[in-house]
């Protein structure tokens, strides 16, 4: 078989994969959590009248619930209800930890690496994505149907 034919293999593969597919939807769930929060804060200060600040609050805990609802529901299709309170509650805990992941990251590579700084927030958010799909799918939205060996996920979505 000629490289072309084995490459259309792979992808046919790959795209029929429940892990690829699982991955999709966590980069799309996270999208549309960013996107809620920036809505809701340009509605609050837009139609609302409110104080930057109190806005960014009120975008921030929106894109949150909305992130932990897509993820948990639709990402890793978790379906335990449960096991809300604890899930979310990490959900929480990780997220305070990127944070400071986050602001340690961009110091470290603007200050010591010379990126500029929004070079230097892009390549931390696809750093701590990486590690916040790894800590859902084998720790917080781990599951018999969702199993922490990687390789066992085949099938479609």
């Amino acid at each position: 078989m000629n490289l072309l034919g084995r490459a259309r293999r792979m992808f046919s593969a790959l795209l029929s994969s429940e892990f690829f597919w699982r991955i999709a939807r966590f980069v799309f769930a996270g999208g549309m959590a960013t996107a809620v929060s920036a809505v809701v804060l340009h509605t609050s200060i837009s139609y609302f009248g409110l104080w930057y600040i109190t806005g960014s609050i009120l975008g921030f805990f929106a894109g949150f619930f909305v992130s932990f609802t897509l993820q948990k529901f639709w990402a890793f299709r978790d379906t335990r209800r449960d096991v809300i309170a604890r899930q979310m509650s990490m959900y929480f805990v990780l997220l305070i930890i990127n944070a400071g992941t986050n602001t340690l990251l961009v110091y470290l590579m603007v200050e010591f690496g010379g990126l500029m700084p929004v070079v230097a927030q892009l390549l931390s958010s696809a750093i701590i994505a990486c590690q916040n799909f790894l800590v859902y799918h084998f720790v917080i939205f781990r599951t018999p149907e969702n199993p922490t060996d990687l390789q066992s996920d085949s099938g479609n979505s």
